[in-house]
């Protein structure tokens, strides 16, 4: 098949790091062997907006596309772009990009999870005055794993009850290398997943439990249709202080060894009183998980989510890997 009628995404994109690249390498590879013309799309990226357009890349530009730097305005009121994908994290400046795409009837896609988190709302309320725009957040939780479509799509005529889930990758390699190596400390394996790219520079974002925290508020909204307040969040702990003493008692006494693990689960109406309340717990901290479950054999960066609905008492497993660039390139496309 010819790109001859195929539907045009001409694209501006938002960041070009690790993401950003895995984007534009996957959309020349499909471009070149014909994927995307055997789905009936033609994908160009026509535009790439970075904060340095001086800081080497490891992608070559693609055909005719442009990288710039400095004023949003000259990707969003570009019309001949129809579609903005918005990789560069952070909060504000992503918010002004995501809002400014719609108001300019624009399709959108973002990994964002932090800007979800805080603006889903005003997204929301932004989708319905433009109902022609379409807007995916996939990538936003898990990477690679296709927990957003599931909460979206797979329970429709169900109820979901709870979940929980390994929902960072750089966490879990620090506690599965912990683990499978006594000897070594806490900022030794940091140290390490530092060097291997598994952790920023500053990590306090994963280490302490922030980028699981917005990835569960999001999830909460999608599994059980709870928006919370600015001012009301989940309680939320990291694992800073995880030592291997903790990891030597979960092994020697309790057969289990420890995972930071989000989780939410709906509880019963009296509990908070009122027999017409719908009341749920939620929570991001450090659990002890036996060694002999399927938890404990999620490592490196990988990550994992049980889902329990009505219909599904014994739960759905969903698991892959968490981070990297062409898995949550994937998911972005």
């Amino acid at each position: 098949m010819t790109s001859t009628g195929s539907q045009q995404l001409r694209v501006g994109l938002f960041g070009a790091g690790v993401v950003g690249s895995g984007v534009v390498e996957i959309v020349q590879k499909y471009t070149a062997n014909g994927r995307f013309a055997a789905l009936g799309i033609d994908v160009q990226i026509v535009k790439i907006f970075v904060r340095d357009v001086s800081k080497p890349r490891d992608f070559v530009m693609p055909p005719g596309a442009t990288m710039l730097a400095g004023d949003i305005d000259a990707v969003l009121q570009d019309e001949s772009i129809n579609c903005v994908i918005e990789v560069m994290g952070g909060v504000d400046t992503a918010r002004d990009v995501v809002c400014g795409a719609i108001r300019a009837h624009k399709h959108v896609i973002t990994a964002n999870k932090a800007l979800l988190a805080a603006h889903l709302a005003e997204i929301e309320a932004l989708l319905a005055a433009h109902p022609s725009v379409s807007f995916r957040f996939e990538a936003a939780v898990c990477g690679g794993v296709p927990l957003i479509q599931t909460l979206q799509q797979s329970f429709v005529a169900d109820r979901v009850e709870g979940f929980r889930g390994i929902l960072n990758g750089t966490t879990n390699f620090i506690l599965s290398t912990m683990a499978a190596r006594p000897a070594a400390a806490y900022g030794d394996v940091l140290g390490e997943a530092q060097r291997l790219g598994f952790a920023e520079a500053d990590p306090s974002a994963d280490v302490d439990g922030h980028d699981v925290h917005a990835k569960l508020v999001l999830c909460v909204r999608l599994a059980l249709g709870y928006r919370f307040a600015a001012d009301e969040r989940p309680p939320r702990y990291g694992i800073a202080q995880v030592t291997q003493a903790d990891l030597a008692y979960g092994r020697d006494r309790l057969r289990a060894t420890v995972k930071l693990l989000g989780a939410c689960a709906r509880l019963p109406a009296h509990c908070s009183g009122d027999a017409d309340a719908d009341v749920f717990t939620a929570h991001v901290a450090p659990a002890f998980v036996p060694l002999d479950s399927a938890w404990a054999r999620v490592e490196g960066p990988g990550n994992a989510v049980q889902l329990r609905s009505a219909h599904l008492a014994d739960g759905l497993w969903l698991g892959g890997p968490g981070a990297g660039r062409l898995p949550t390139a994937n998911a972005v496309l």
